[in-house]
Formats: structure tokens, sequence, C-alpha cells
């Protein structure tokens, strides 16, 4: 493993039946075990990994966290679950939260588990998943059970029990507000702050990035494929994708939205000063842009829009037939053969950049919104 700035290396070796982690060159302590991958702390300058050595008389390993080099206290595991680092790299075993001051694990102990935050270990329950350290790296949330009731605790105080906790929890960018999914019966909602939204038939939230870092543990309560809420940039807004009967919707800020046949996944965006919400919904064969609960043209084909960093200006790439071609601020640009998918791109002034291809040539077209 690289150091986020490149000016360090860490790999496990092993020799005469020992495992030991050479960082820079120097071999470190010698264990009856290495597991996973050594982490790098997001500033580089910490390193940490899990190592186990032989007790009693079964000589069953038992495991530690060696941060800094220093061993942390042993479990009879660590890990079980995926962990997300601040760079991006999905791995197994502990994380660092985002400013590289904290660390968090999962734990198995006496058949319980547990999360370990910087080398003390909370309350034990049935079952601990997704542990989730806000932005800053000053809080952390993870979910738990005990019984046949589940919670999220967000530094060390538990919140209200449900059901079902069916995904979280998710921090906002100013590290202020949490949310997640959980459901009571047959009805599912989302929490915000420990309040429940309206219910529905069922909540499917944006795929986007996890906010903060995040280790997480597969269960019989969460869905296989990884959704998530979307806060907007300033935390004050909080939107999710939902389902009445065989209609789907976009909840923003606890309003319903006009319902649609199919709302496209991971469409929904904020911009940047949250004043506004866009997302591609689907009215028979025919796609369109919904921009504040306001329906765009229809398409045979539209992707993702995005806003300009003032947020005064939208465009995505959408098709007509065989040709396709950017619109923006609801007027269509010049059509072409292929718009290549790493854009459009606004710039600082607005205008709006892509590459596209048109009978075999390619194109650098940039498109000026109107009035400038």
């Amino acid at each position: 493993m690289f150091s986020a700035d490149s000016m360090h290396i860490a790999y496990v070796a092993a020799s005469r039946g020992k495992s030991f982690v050479v960082v820079d060159g120097k071999p470190g302590p010698k264990y009856d075990g290495i597991w996973g991958d050594p982490l790098f702390s997001p500033d580089s300058k910490r390193l940490m990994y899990v190592a186990g050595k032989q007790s009693g008389k079964d000589k069953a390993l038992k495991w530690h966290i060696v941060l800094d080099g220093q061993p942390g206290p042993e479990y009879d595991f660590i890990g079980g679950g995926l962990a997300y680092s601040p760079d991006g790299r999905l791995g197994h075993g502990p994380v660092f939260s985002p400013d590289s001051e904290h660390v968090a694990y999962l734990a198995t102990k006496n058949h319980k588990r547990l999360v370990v935050v910087d080398g003390q270990p909370v309350p034990e329950y049935d079952g601990v998943w997704e542990a989730v350290f806000s932005l800053n790296g000053n809080h952390l949330a993870y979910m738990a059970r005990r019984g046949s009731k589940c919670f999220v605790i967000v530094d060390g105080r538990p919140g209200p029990e449900y059901d079902v906790i069916c995904e979280g929890p998710i921090w906002s960018a100013d590290s202020k507000r949490l949310a997640y999914r959980a459901g009571k019966g047959k009805k599912q909602f989302v929490v915000v702050d420990d309040i429940p939204g309206p219910e529905y038939d069922q909540v499917i939230a944006p795929a986007g990035l996890w906010g903060g870092s995040m280790i997480w543990l597969s269960n019989p309560w969460s869905p296989l494929e990884r959704i998530n809420l979307l806060f907007s940039l300033d935390g004050k807004r909080v939107a999710y994708l939902t389902k009445i009967g065989k209609q789907w919707l976009v909840v923003v800020d606890g309003e319903p939205g006009p319902k649609f046949a199919a709302v496209q996944r991971g469409t929904l965006v904020f911009s940047p000063d949250g004043s506004h919400v866009a997302y591609v919904a689907s009215i028979g064969s025919q796609s369109h842009v919904v921009v504040n609960n306001l329906l765009g043209p229809e398409y045979e084909y539209v992707n993702k829009p995005i806003f300009s960093s003032d947020s005064n200006h939208l465009a995505y790439v959408a098709r007509k037939g065989d040709k396709y071609f950017v619109v923006m601020d609801g007027l269509p640009g010049p059509n072409y053969d292929e718009i290549i998918e790493n854009g459009p791109t606004f710039r600082s002034d607005g205008v709006l950049e892509y590459l596209a291809i048109k009978e075999k040539t390619l194109y650098r077209v940039k498109q000026v919104p109107t009035g400038k």
C-alpha cells in the first residue's frame, strides 16, 4: 500500500512461519498472522494493521490493532466487514477518521460484536454494523441490534428503536446532521436527526459517495444494493427516492414531489447552494429532467443533470433518434453522433465544455449560457 502522498509504502511479508509488515523497507515486529492490508491515514503520517498471536492451550489466534507500531487490546476477531477509506479504496479491516485523528474497527469478543474507537470498546450488542465517522472526524455513528430491535448510536448515545435499520447512517457535509433509513412493520421512512419522516411502502435513496469513513457488515436487515440518502452541501436539506404502490417520487425535506412510473437512480442532485434539486424521471418510454418539481422536455434518453458552480445553470446530455446533444437551461445544443461520457463540465465562468463526435471527427465543444 502507498500512502496518499506517495512518500511511503507498506506491505505484508512472511519468513520462517512468522508474518510482519515492512514499512519503507524496514520490517516490523513478527506475528503469527497478519489479517488484511496495512492502511495509511489520510494525512500519510500514521499506519495501522491487524495482527494476531497464538494464545491458550488450543493456540487460537488473538487479534489486535497495531497503530503507529503499538499493539492495542486483544479480541477474538477484528474486521469481518468492508472498510471505506477517504481515498476511495474498499478493503477489509479498520478505518481512520477523515482527519486522521481517530481509528475505529469492528471486533468480536465472547460471540458479541462491538465497535472499538481509539482503543476503547463501546458496549457490546447482539449485532453491530456500519460505523461511520463524520467528515470532520469529531463524531461517530453506527447501527446496533439488541434482541429484535435496531437503533443508531451517535457518539455513544442510542437513538430511537425500530424493527429494522435498512440503511445508513450518513452524515451531512458539515458533519452536523445525520440520516438513515428505518422501518416499522411493512413501512419504511427516513430518520433525520432522530426524527422519523413520512412512511412509505419503500424508500430508495440515490447512489452516491458515503459520508465520512465507513465500515459495514453484511446483515439480514440490509439490502444487497448499496444506496444512500442525499444531503445538500450546506447540510440543510435532504432528499431521497421512495415508492407508493407502483409509482415513484422524490421526497425533499419531507415534502413529496410528483409521481412517476420510474425515477432513474443515481440522478438526484442538489445545486451547490442547495436551492435547487433535479433528477431524471420517466413517463412511458420518454425521459424528462425534473427541476424543483417542474417537468422538462421529453427525450428518448437523458443522463444525470449537473449544475454550474454558481447554481444558475443546469445541463444534461439527451438523445432523440440517433442524435445526441447537450441541453443547457432548457435549450438543446447542436446534434452529434456521440457525446463523450466524461462530460459535460461547467467552467467557473459558466461556460459548458464537452467532447463530441460527428462524422468520425472529435470536437471540443464550448456551449455559452444565454445572456453571456
